[in-house]
């Protein structure tokens, strides 16, 4: 008797966590999937952040070898110059050849340090277009995420007081049961989609997944001495009056009243 009374006590408990644990939940679906749009946004917004350094670190180097390029010309003018002037004073066709030579080569120096930094001026004017753009995107999802964090904060001022009160409550709650079957209840309520591990019979069949209960568990359930888990589900089955429903029987069908044939009599 002693057993059968400790796991009553048990179930007891455990139907009692789970009316606490359900209100809990009911309060933060309050909240809709906010949170789940803030945390989206927010990673949006370091996707961005991340995009936009690296953009403008390849926008530094880029605008660092167009000023390189740029004093890599000037060197070449000014030797351009110079050899100009040796040109004058050149006595040998060795010489000259090897001056023309010297020529050619500062010129294509600077054709090609032209052309590379009409490259990277396009390359330039695309970087600052896409960085334009992110910072346009930034500015709206910031603004976004303001406004929805508002809306959140002021969800939660609402029902700050409460929450705390039942997440204290569950907790206390927890404490007092057993370490077993507080691990069995939490295991079954992370598995199940809304949270539900202790479910009642609903019309001979369990709250859960609404599958019919074999007459036997139903009476084991009644007796309140014996865990009962739903074969289907998986879900603990406790008796309604833990948590203080009444027995639902199960709905009869309705039985259709044949027409009563008419009887004739012989004149």
């Amino acid at each position: 008797m002693a057993v059968k009374s400790e796991i009553k006590k048990h179930l007891a408990q455990l139907a009692a966590l789970q009316r606490i644990d359900s209100t809990l939940d009911a309060l933060r679906r309050r909240r809709g999937n906010l949170p789940q749009q803030l945390r989206k946004l927010e990673d949006e917004i370091i996707t961005l952040v991340h995009r936009k350094q690296r953009i403008e670190q390849e926008l530094e180097s880029a605008e660092k070898e167009v000023n390189r390029l740029y004093g890599e010309i000037e060197l070449e003018k000014s030797r351009l110059e110079k050899y100009e002037l040796q040109l004058d004073q050149i006595t040998t066709h060795q010489d000259y050849e090897a001056l023309q030579e010297r020529i050619e080569l500062s010129t294509l120096n600077i054709k090609a340090a032209e052309k590379s930094i009409s490259r990277y001026r396009k390359a330039i004017s695309e970087m600052e277009k896409v960085l334009n753009e992110i910072n346009q995107t930034l500015e709206q999802k910031e603004k976004e995420k303001e406004e929805k964090q508002a809306k959140l904060d002021k969800i939660k001022e609402k029902v700050q007081e409460e929450e705390a009160r039942l997440e204290k409550a569950s907790k206390e709650a927890q404490e007092k049961l057993d370490a077993k079957w507080l691990e069995l209840y939490l295991h079954i309520r992370r598995k199940m989609r809304n949270g539900i591990a202790v479910v009642t019979i609903d019309r001979d069949a369990c709250g859960g997944c609404h599958i019919t209960v074999p007459p036997q568990k139903i009476y084991e359930v009644r007796q309140k001495n014996k865990l009962i888990i739903c074969e289907n589900c998986g879900r603990i089955i406790v008796d309604n009056t833990f948590f203080g429903e009444e027995v639902k029987p199960k709905q009869k069908p309705k039985r259709r009243r044949g027409r009563r044939k008419k009887t004739t009599t012989a004149a």
